[in-house]
């Protein structure tokens, strides 16, 4: 039975978390780098083609090339800078989470509180969603503008080392701008269904259609299986005590079950709420493989 408070322990690699940290903040970095340059060239190539067609009809218009080809490089720098909020917002929305009342959750504030003490980081909004399936996610646009998401299941089937260990898991996703990509993807790789989902006739189906082939890489850039892995390494180094994050993981994957906000948000939860839609590239790792890393810490 695993002991009511954290215990720390001696970790068998020899990362120092700084170091760590560093790796998984460029490897993050990188990823959205390429989801900003795969944005950035699709539409501005669409804006070349708009503008190509602006000029046969116009029956001439040199400048109109010029002009679409702008048009669109402006379109992907506004989009690119404004998806993580925005998949922030959408994520919290499609969840129906809350604020997390400090006098109701004390356990939640004061274990985010003291983590993020000791990890340097400003203490993130904490919310939480009316669901008796025990998951969580974290999201937003950097450290002083991010969220952790925390389901009434969760809190009430872990105990306390537990729910530090899952925790800590979120805030590493915050250190290393996991959330960032991740809250971006909620959009990108989203953005033809919420199209579709709006209506408003055939100019924003045809944008779905053409902006459909976008959504598979964008998804497969902001959702690899290999971030779970490492938000389960940083959380270690965080808690000291790998047992505990082992053992929730087991709770969560066991219990998983329906959460608000599917499909599109299946990537941000610490477990997979339910088995991958068929054909969908896989969005985290298998239950054996994360506690085996975490046991060889």
């Amino acid at each position: 039975m695993l002991p009511a408070t954290t215990t720390a322990m001696p970790m068998a690699s020899s990362s120092p978390p700084a170091l760590l940290v560093a790796e998984q903040v460029q490897r993050n970095r990188r990823a959205w780098l390429l989801q900003v340059l795969l944005v950035t060239t699709v539409l501005a190539l669409l804006g070349l083609l708009l503008g190509v067609l602006l000029a046969l009809l116009a029956g001439g218009g040199a400048a109109w090339p010029g002009i679409g080809l702008g048009v669109g490089l402006a379109a992907a720098v506004l989009l690119t800078n404004l998806v993580p909020g925005l998949g922030e917002q959408l994520a919290l929305q499609r969840v129906a989470a809350s604020l997390s009342d400090p006098e109701r959750q004390p356990r939640l504030h004061n274990l985010a509180e003291g983590l993020c003490q000791k990890a340097g980081l400003p203490v993130p909004r904490l919310y939480l969603v009316d669901s008796a399936t025990a998951n969580a996610f974290a999201v937003g646009r950097d450290p002083a503008h991010s969220a952790i998401v925390v389901t009434g299941g969760l809190l009430d089937v872990l105990n306390r080392v537990e729910l530090e260990g899952v925790v800590a898991h979120e805030l590493a996703h915050i250190r290393s701008r996991g959330a960032r990509l991740a809250s971006a993807t909620v959009v990108l790789g989203g953005l033809p269904g919420l199209l579709r989902e709006r209506g408003g006739g055939g100019a924003r189906a045809a944008a779905a259609a053409l902006l459909a082939p976008l959504a598979p890489p964008l998804l497969r850039l902001g959702a690899q299986p290999r971030r779970l892995l490492d938000a389960d390494q940083s959380a270690a180094y965080l808690t000291r005590y790998p047992p505990g994050l082992a053992s929730a993981l087991r709770k969560l994957t066991a219990t998983a079950g329906p959460l608000p906000g599917r499909p599109g948000l299946d990537h941000l939860w610490t477990v997979a709420p339910e088995p991958a839609i068929p054909g969908t590239p896989p969005t985290h790792p298998p239950l054996d493989e994360r506690v085996d890393a975490l046991r060889e810490l």
